[in-house]
């Protein structure tokens, strides 16, 4: 149950997290500042979770000390410790013979590593419906670029108070730092619990006080610093540039540049796309497709809430139906085109299902989509016509109905070989037409060799030649072509006839 709420809240369905209250308190000083100061373009903003090695654990420690270790050999590091162990003395650092002075009043957790990637991958994929640019930093870190995302998020006050109700309740307690830099917001996120800059003037000031010990460097580097007499980043910016790359190596000169916003910081950003599950319990014996009409329901809507809230939208989505025997059923639907109306996506589905066959009692029913945000250029899609909108969902029903593999589209080839022209596709593919000469309805996949008579073309009966029109590919291709294409006709009708240069033989391609 534990788990189930946590992963409920990672995928987005906190009913407060987009809804403003209407009883919210009246902006704080540093709220006004921020508003007035939004309009920059580079603002970042990084979550900081140190109770996330407690919540992976799996263990509730209701209000009890605890911490989390973890034994690098031959080392044993403290990870974490909450906040009531810190109340009574406890601090991240300790060595195991002072943590043993608290053994008889605390709880010792050893730290589960996967599990704390897998719980940062579910928040980071909530994260993408703030900001498209999301980066998993040193475990525990969310990295967000949101100075591209202010206008649509209605101003930095109101994402940051949205973020803040997103973030689940079993994180017992989080940091948050908003600078313009990627660098400063990692540091200062680690530094204090709530951070928020938004120029570099307040930046390169805030962060002169802070201790190099917040900064990650190597054991030489350390010593070198305290040799020096250096102890806050201040100290390390009134050094002369050549002697700190000197002394120190060019990464670190590179990593202040980056930290004040001197040169650009690229980082390899994940932009992977977020996923929606959600499941709903049967009860009582469900045996038929009818009796599931109200699970599908549920979940629809709450997908419908979903991509709302995100932004987003979808084309594709997955059924699961669990049996009483353990075994399940998948029912993947896939769409034409980008969707997140709740009537839609139920009618489609509603055709989908019908075509089950239930081998058992259904006991619980799954569904898994992955949405896709709506940018500026997608946008347009939700701006069609009354006409493509029914074309569009003719053709889903009718893929709902007798199967997507059953249908195809066509599409054309950028190609001036006729038989090379025209390639399947998906339905409701758009490709471009090209300008070329009139062409057949129907073309033969392969040229069908034609009796001559005093040289000239034969097919029940004399051909007569008009409109011709020479078609030569390129001398690099496999096999290329050098044609004279006419459109011939006879009582027989029009037909498209040609000549190969090269053999003088002729050919017919395709009627009309």
């Amino acid at each position: 149950m534990y788990q189930n709420s946590f992963v409920e809240h990672a995928i987005g369905f906190r009913s407060d997290s987009h809804i403003s209250d209407p009883h919210d308190h009246s902006l704080t000083i540093a709220e006004q500042k921020l508003e007035n100061n939004s309009a920059t373009k580079n603002l970042w903003i990084a979550l900081y979770f140190p109770s996330l090695p407690i919540l992976a654990t799996g263990q509730s420690h209701n209000n009890q000390p605890t911490v989390v270790y973890e034994t690098i050999s031959p080392n044993f590091l403290l990870i974490y410790a909450n906040i009531t162990a810190q109340m009574i003395g406890i601090k991240q650092g300790m060595s195991p013979s002072e943590l043993s002075a608290f053994a008889p009043y605390i709880k010792i957790l050893k730290r589960d590593l996967k599990k704390e990637q897998l719980i940062i991958k579910k928040l980071a994929a909530l994260a993408n419906a703030w900001s498209p640019t999301v980066m998993i930093a040193d475990h525990l870190i969310l990295l967000l670029e949101i100075g591209s995302t202010l206008r649509l998020h209605n101003g930095l006050t109101s994402l940051t108070r949205r973020i803040e109700r997103s973030i689940p309740n079993e994180l017992e307690d989080y940091h948050i730092a908003i600078t313009p830099t990627p660098e400063s917001a990692k540091l200062c996120v680690k530094y204090t619990t709530h951070t928020y800059l938004t120029d570099y003037t307040q930046l390169v000031s805030y962060i002169r006080d802070i201790s190099v010990d917040k900064v990650t460097l190597s054991d030489r580097q350390y010593k070198l610093l305290s040799d020096l007499g250096i102890k806050t980043i201040g100290d390390i910016f009134r050094l002369q540039r050549s002697g700190v790359s000197q002394r120190f190596g060019f990464e670190f000169l590179n990593y202040i540049d980056r930290l004040t916003g001197k040169i650009i910081d690229p980082k390899p950003f994940s932009k992977s796309r977020p996923s929606f599950y959600a499941d709903i319990d049967l009860e009582g014996e469900i045996s038929t497709v009818q009796q599931l009409s109200s699970g599908i329901t549920s979940l629809l809507m709450k997908l419908e809430q979903y991509l709302t809230k995100s932004y987003a939208a979808i084309n594709q989505l997955d059924w699961y139906f669990y049996y009483e025997n353990n075994c399940y059923e998948k029912l993947p639907i896939r769409l034409n085109q980008l969707q997140r109306n709740f009537v839609s996506l139920y009618r489609i589905s509603e055709l989908s299902i019908k075509s089950l066959l239930l081998s058992d009692v259904v006991i619980n029913i799954a569904l898994y989509a992955r949405p896709q945000a709506i940018s500026e250029l997608d946008n347009t899609q939700f701006l069609i016509t009354a006409n493509e909108s029914k074309k569009y969902e003719f053709l889903d029903r009718l893929c709902a109905r007798i199967g997507s593999h059953t249908i195809n589209g066509i599409r054309c080839n950028a190609t001036h070989k006729p038989e090379a022209a025209w390639a399947y596709c998906t339905p409701g593919n758009k490709s471009g037409f090209f300008p070329v000469g009139a062409r057949p309805f129907f073309i033969f996949k392969t040229p069908r060799l034609l009796v001559t008579r005093d040289r000239k073309p034969y097919f029940h009966g004399t051909l007569k030649l008009s409109k011709c029109e020479r078609i030569v590919t390129n001398w690099w291709e496999q096999y290329p072509i050098k044609r004279d294409y006419y459109i011939a006709s006879n009582h027989q009708g029009q037909l498209w006839v040609f000549r190969d240069i090269g053999t003088k033989s002729w050919y017919i391609h395709g009627r009309f």
